[in-house]
């Protein structure tokens, strides 16, 4: 459904509440990169007016992963800064028609409840699961008191989370973990498979054919890691990969795209185990015109060694260039594999185990194109054009259902 087909009888002014925050700069407000892409969408599609509210964070550098900055918001969307520690209040709702808030931040836990008290319609928008925010805390994290407060935080922040979903409208799920944990019971709710993948970008039918071809000619199995570099991603692991399948005898070259904590790390260990020839750290690039083409032409099999099971671009965009996955059964990829045979898991943390897979790949090619395939069909399915549209479209269907929302109702 498009929100231009969804009738309303006047300009809805939608209010957006992300998790991700605004920075405040020498140079100016910034907003983080990738968020910035995904307003323009919303803004595109929107049939009316957007008020973004953001909390507002004093930085003396720009932020190393992406930003961009916003001279005059004020033409394109409404935007309310609040404090660090501030939160959405009753005079930010007024005009307001329907409420899209992150419920992966805790600051916005209060937002449905209060949209309920002031007849306000509120979805609210989740992608990481308990498992996947415990993952991320034990890999963030060392041992000791701090991470125990940090866990026990989580688990108890659960029922205030569970509480908000309980008072808003509707859900928009980003991947099935998201949706199977908290969204499937409340009708009207929504799944969809956050990427940056468009028609234009993902790989041609022709293309993935000459590809496959060099494939099938037998040539070493080229393989690719797009991603930060860092523990909750399985960065570490990548050598330990290269160092078993050079043991098992596969002829193979990995390519490793990103940029983290753990780059120094993984350089001195391709050097100490002599990998250079097989194992190349590209460091940061260009999503768009580097990174896609690579793995477009250049990449067989995807390495994803990832230990939290949050729902990554990287699943979407790596099939939109044809390209299937071998990973890690985090939460994510397992629910992807269960969906759409796209690719191949082994338990959490096998190293070895995936490089034994790689190696059963290795000889079995035909397979690798036919996975190859089905992954390029399921990106198409959910282009990142379509998926924007279609959350449009869900808020304005929520907007235009205000009626069946009796003010001062509050679930308990």
């Amino acid at each position: 459904m498009r929100a231009d087909r969804v009738t309303f009888p006047r300009h809805p002014v939608l209010l957006f509440c992300p998790a991700v925050p605004l920075w405040r700069h020498a140079d100016g407000l910034l907003l983080d990169r990738k968020f910035h892409e995904g307003l323009r969408e919303y803004l595109r599609l929107w049939p009316g007016r957007i008020r973004l509210a953001m909390r507002v964070i004093d930085v003396d550098r720009w932020p190393s992963f992406g930003a961009v900055r916003i001279a005059d918001p004020a033409g394109d969307f409404d935007l309310v800064q609040l404090a660090d520690n501030g939160s959405v209040r009753r005079e930010h709702l007024d005009g307001v028609d329907v409420v899209l808030a992150s419920a992966d931040s805790h600051r916005n836990l209060r937002i449905a409840r209060l949209c309920r008290a002031n007849g306000v319609p509120c979805v609210h928008d989740i992608e990481y699961t308990l498992r996947t925010r415990l993952q991320m805390v034990r890999a963030e994290q060392g041992r000791g008191w701090a991470r125990a407060r940090s866990l026990a935080w989580l688990v108890l922040s659960e029922f205030r989370l569970r509480r908000a979903l309980g008072a808003a409208t509707s859900i928009q799920a980003n991947g099935l973990p998201a949706f199977q944990w908290y969204a499937q019971r409340k009708p009207g709710s929504m799944v969809y498979f956050d990427n940056r993948m468009t028609m234009s970008n993902c790989v041609t039918d022709a293309g993935l054919e000459q590809r496959l071809e060099h494939l099938a000619s037998g040539a070493p199995l080229r393989l690719a890691f797009s991603g930060r570099l860092i523990r909750a991603k399985g960065a570490d692991d990548l050598v330990s990969v290269a160092r078993h399948l050079r043991a098992l005898g596969v002829r193979f070259e990995l390519h490793i795209f990103g940029t983290g904590e753990l780059e120094p790390q993984l350089a001195a260990a391709v050097a100490a185990h002599a990998l250079e020839g097989q194992v190349r750290l590209h460091g940061a690039v260009d999503f768009e015109h580097d990174l896609l083409p690579f793995i477009r032409s250049r990449i067989d099999v995807f390495v994803c060694c990832h230990r939290q099971g949050d729902p990554s671009c990287t699943y979407l965009e790596t099939y939109g260039c044809g390209v299937p996955i071998a990973g890690y059964a985090n939460e994510a990829h397992r629910s992807m594999l269960g969906h759409r045979d796209v690719g191949w898991q082994v338990p959490m943390g096998d190293a070895r185990g995936l490089a034994e897979l790689i190696c059963r790949l290795d000889s079995e090619r035909a397979l690798i194109a036919n996975k190859s395939r089905a992954a390029l069909a399921f990106a198409r399915e959910n282009l990142s054009d379509r998926i924007f549209a279609q959350r449009m479209a869900h808020c304005l269907a929520v907007a235009s259902s205000v009626d069946a929302l009796t003010p001062g109702a509050v679930p308990a």
